[in-house]
């Protein structure tokens, strides 16, 4: 299977002491995902340093208990999350030809972030249905 794959458990033990401002940014950084495809995991890391900014803490300040502990519970919600997309988007499927393509579109929005996502769904001669994330 020719899949992307992102798994946290390297990622989380690589984590950077003490906490500050400076290495919850670096930690958020150092995920690669220019599609996007697994912000709604990051988006809650992304609203955390954004609260670390309103704080007014300097960039090596060591985070208080409250946020400290805040981060630690955000990061627990990773041990062991795995995530996996195909990254082939087979048009054909065991001899059995498409007779349908549809592309799907969703997005939501908050005060504090919004999503959006792309499907291809393919329907085949037999009756059988695929759906695939794009974006």
């Amino acid at each position: 299977d020719d899949k992307l794959c992102f798994d946290f458990d390297e990622l989380l033990q690589n984590q950077i002491e003490p906490l500050t401002k400076r290495n919850v940014m670096h930690f958020i950084a150092s995920i690669y995902d220019p599609l996007g495809l697994i912000n709604p995991v990051v988006v809650t890391m992304k609203c955390f340093l954004k609260e670390l900014f309103k704080e007014k803490l300097g960039w090596d300040d060591p985070l208080p208990e409250t946020l400290k502990s805040r981060w630690i519970s955000i990061l627990k919600g990773l041990e062991n999350c795995k995530i996996e997309i195909d990254r082939l988007y087979s048009l054909k499927e065991f001899e059995d030809p498409f007779v349908n393509v549809q592309l799907h579109g969703f997005s939501d929005a908050s005060k504090v972030a919004f999503g959006a996502s792309m499907y291809l769904r393919f329907v085949y001669n037999s009756g059988k249905i695929k759906v695939v994330l794009i974006a």
